[in-house]
């Protein structure tokens, strides 16, 4: 009977998470010497669009420490959600999200097609844009 917590963020907050860095896609995978779960990098050289900054860090002491290294996270208001046994949550398209879990745990994800004609696609790919933009301004004003 353990927990995830999810910090989610709306997608109109891209412009400030600095999402556009790319990582090496990766995978968990138990190492058979120590028997602890380790992130293992692909075979390939396929990279994955990653939030750099722990957001979660926003809502604790350490939070002048983070927007020292990330200014435009002093935009961003994330939300946590606790989910327990027995409970759902649905997460719309295009939010962003980090989950952590109290204990192992067991989740179910359904993944369905965005329609990507829709404006909502549309405004979403707009603030990725504005993201760049933003970093410029920023660095400009310090």
């Amino acid at each position: 009977s353990g927990e995830k917590v999810f910090t989610v963020c709306p997608p109109a907050d891209v412009a400030f998470l600095y999402e556009h860095r790319q990582y090496r896609s990766g995978r968990f995978q138990v190492n058979k010497q120590s028997g602890t779960w380790e992130v293992c990098g692909e075979d390939d050289d396929t990279k994955a669009h990653w939030i750099a900054p722990d957001i979660t860090i926003l809502n604790s002491e350490k939070r002048d420490l983070l927007l020292e290294e990330y200014p435009l996270l002093k935009h961003v208001k994330p939300l946590e959600i606790r989910v327990r046994e027995g409970e759902m949550l649905y997460l719309p398209s295009l939010w962003f999200h980090r989950v952590t879990q109290s204990c192992e745990t067991v989740g179910v994800n359904y993944w369905y097609d965005m329609r990507f004609e829709s404006p909502l696609w549309c405004y979403f790919t707009f603030l990725q844009q504005l993201e760049h933009t933003n970093e410029v301004v920023d660095d400009a004003s310090t």
